[in-house]
Order: C-alpha cells, then sequence, then structure tokens
C-alpha cells in the first residue's frame, strides 16, 4: 500500500522548496548539498574538500537554515531529490543538445 500523498516527497512540496532556496545556496553550499547527495559523510566531505568536518558541519546547517529543513534525514532525503532531479534535467536530450 503506497503512503498518502501528503507523506512523500512529492507530496510536501519540495520542488517548489528545491527551486526557490537551492538559488539562494552559495557555490560551497551547492557543492556540499551535492556530496551529500551522493550520499557522503560529513567527514568524507570534509576530505574531499580538504577543509575541517567543523567547516562542513557550519555549511550544513546553513544549508538546513536556507532549505527549512528540521533533520539530517530530511536534508539527505532532499539532497537526494536534487541530486536526482539535477541528473535527470541533463540527460534530457533537449538539454543535452542545448548544450552544445
Amino acid at each position: 500500500m503506497a503512503p498518502p500523498a501528503e507523506n512523500t516527497v512529492a507530496g510536501r512540496g519540495w520542488d517548489d522548496r528545491v527551486d526557490r532556496a537551492t538559488s539562494r545556496l552559495t557555490r560551497r553550499e551547492r557543492e556540499i548539498l551535492d556530496l551529500i547527495g551522493q550520499g557522503k559523510t560529513t567527514k568524507e566531505i570534509a576530505a574531499i574538500l580538504n577543509v575541517s568536518t567543523g567547516t562542513v558541519s557550519n555549511h550544513r546547517k546553513a544549508i538546513c537554515r536556507t532549505l527549512d529543513t528540521h533533520s539530517a534525514a530530511e536534508l539527505v532525503c532532499l539532497a537526494t531529490v536534487i541530486q536526482r532531479a539535477t541528473f535527470s534535467q541533463a540527460s534530457r536530450p533537449e538539454v543535452l543538445s542545448n548544450k552544445r
């Protein structure tokens, strides 16, 4: 049995939240959000970006404020949705043809 629409990612109006909020993220915050969407931990992100885990944690907190997320799980879920949406758009033939 499928969950009620209001309990799903699509039912929570995340598409609108994503569009509004991601445009307000800094380049570094978008980079960290992308890595979160790839399933990277704070420690892994710190190693990849050659920064401290504290710096990554501060960026995560700023991302949470901007995206209005209230838990690590919600942030990871939203980051995954964004990552999939970005990948999906980049894979569309009309998007690829416009990049040439």
